[in-house]
């Protein structure tokens, strides 16, 4: 289970779609972890779980924040946001007596069958969902 993600995807990537208690760390996989200190302070004993849309951006920013100080950092590096939101719909919509599950309000943040975005303490880890590989570093 994951304390945080952090999606290092562009500003317009966000925009077009994030889960909604990501932290927005755009640039990252190029930038040092330092300049971030407003949005990773105080989380670096957290196991976070990095996200871009493919997976390379991801794993840069992924060695970024262990130079940081992180000690426990995934990245998603199969995939990224797209898949990682197709396949909580897909499992969301399986079983129409339990859709929309969970994971599917926690990505969409609310809709007409989420009406609010359901509190952290609700879901479990989006790993529960997905069967992707993350790489531990």
């Amino acid at each position: 289970q994951f304390d945080y993600r952090i999606d290092v995807r562009s500003d317009e990537e966000w925009k077009a779609g994030h889960v909604n208690i990501s932290l927005h760390t755009p640039g990252l996989a190029t930038i040092p972890a330092v300049n971030y200190q407003h949005v990773l302070q105080g989380k670096e004993e957290s196991s976070v779980l990095v996200y871009c849309r493919s997976g390379r951006r991801a794993f840069s920013a992924a060695l970024n924040l262990l130079r940081y100080g992180f000690s426990t950092v995934y990245s998603l590096h199969t995939g990224g946001y797209p898949t990682l939101s197709n396949t909580i719909i897909q499992h969301s919509l399986q079983d129409p007596t339990t859709s929309p599950t969970k994971a599917l309000c926690y990505l969409t943040g609310g809709s007409s069958v989420c009406p609010t975005p359901l509190p952290l303490s609700h879901i479990p880890s989006l790993a529960t969902y997905y069967r992707w590989e993350t790489t531990s570093l």
